[in-house]
């Protein structure tokens, strides 16, 4: 089953000037109980999307539904119980507490005065205990890390019950540790609890990892989506975001600086090993190609497990050591040595 459904949509404002047009001819669908990732480069209308799904914005043309029900038709109370939303703006809410703000996510369903009920309290605990953030219900909003402060809105949102969560950049600003958790928490919400979760991000890298579904966001293009290994599988990374200087790797699900090679050194091994000499090597412009003998210069990797790089020169060795960066060090200084084309313009059939 479906939560969200796009049809022919298109997004944008109107202003005093007339219509401003961000993206059209959006269709998609999101389904229940997985984490669908929306990617896109700056500027290509990820954030007025996702407000145009939440209601904050109506539709230029098309259709947008949440759970079977038309958003343009519904009210911003009706909304409410239907997409819990996450935004990048910071909260501040001066001496409030993390239960305090959590227990904001009932608002849909408390009445004028905004009392809370018991079931409201309970339902508020078990979504910070949900979240992980428990441990922290006492202290203030504004004592807290920025990876605290992300979780105590993840347990607003999920405090309010809807069957979709919507957050935008939920892993900005925070170190590589806080993001990883938060990724994790997200994806524990859809496996184990059953959340549906449409988040945009720049962490491409976590993205491909954690998201059920991604949905490729590009100018003037039809909406891309798929799981990210079907994405994989037809290229539409490379399309999506092929710039001088960067390429998308199928073979390792990365996206790959593109270094300037102005030397060549033949490697006979592979493994992990071969893969951080070849990395360590291109910052230098030093290309890789495999080794079929008769190269004066080249590197023999001995073992897989617990590599070992020995630099040779005329079948002598003139360095073993595990130390890659030695390694490195060693061969710019033999290149320095040698006749120029002896590691130079190398074709591409032999570059591994």
């Amino acid at each position: 089953m479906d939560i969200c459904q796009l049809s022919h949509l298109t997004t944008g404002y109107r202003t005093g000037q007339g219509v401003k047009t961000i993206s059209q001819g959006l269709d998609a669908t999101l389904p229940s109980g997985q984490m669908t990732c929306l990617l896109g480069a700056n500027g290509t209308g990820k954030s007025t999307l996702l407000r145009t799904i939440c209601g904050f914005l109506k539709p230029l043309c098309g259709h947008v539904s949440v759970a079977g029900r038309e958003v343009a038709g519904l009210s911003a109370r009706e909304m409410s119980r239907l997409v819990a939303v996450v935004l990048t703006d910071r909260v501040e809410i001066p001496n409030a507490t993390v239960t305090e703000l959590v227990q904001l996510g009932r608002s849909p369903y408390t009445g004028f005065m905004g009392r809370l009920g018991s079931d409201d309290v309970a339902i508020a605990c078990r979504a910070m205990q949900q979240a992980g953030i428990w441990h922290k219900r006492h202290q203030t909003v504004t004592s807290l890390s920025d990876g605290e402060r992300q979780k105590a809105l993840i347990a607003k949102a999920l405090a309010q019950e809807t069957p979709l969560i919507v957050l935008d950049e939920p892993t900005a600003f925070l170190d590589l540790p806080a993001r990883v958790e938060i990724m994790q928490l997200l994806r524990s919400l859809c496996s184990d609890k059953g959340v549906s979760i449409l988040m945009t991000t720049h962490d491409l890298d976590l993205a491909l990892q954690m998201a059920d579904r991604l949905w490729l966001l590009q100018p003037d293009r039809p909406l891309v989506t798929g799981s990210p290994e079907d994405l994989m599988l037809q290229d539409a990374f490379a399309a999506m975001f092929a710039q001088s200087g960067i390429e998308f790797d199928i073979r390792t699900g990365l996206f790959q600086i593109q270094h300037p090679y102005r030397h060549h050194i033949a490697v006979k091994g592979h493994g992990f090993g071969y893969v951080l000499l070849r990395r360590a090597l291109a910052r230098l412009g030093i290309r890789t190609v495999g080794y079929g003998g008769g190269q004066a210069l080249w590197i023999d990797i001995r073992g897989i497990d617990v590599p070992e790089f020995a630099v040779m020169y005329d079948a002598h060795p003139l360095l073993v050591s595990p130390s890659v960066e030695r390694v490195v060090s060693q061969v710019v200084d033999a290149m320095a040595s040698m006749p120029m084309a002896k590691h130079m313009n190398v074709s591409n059939d032999a570059i591994i």
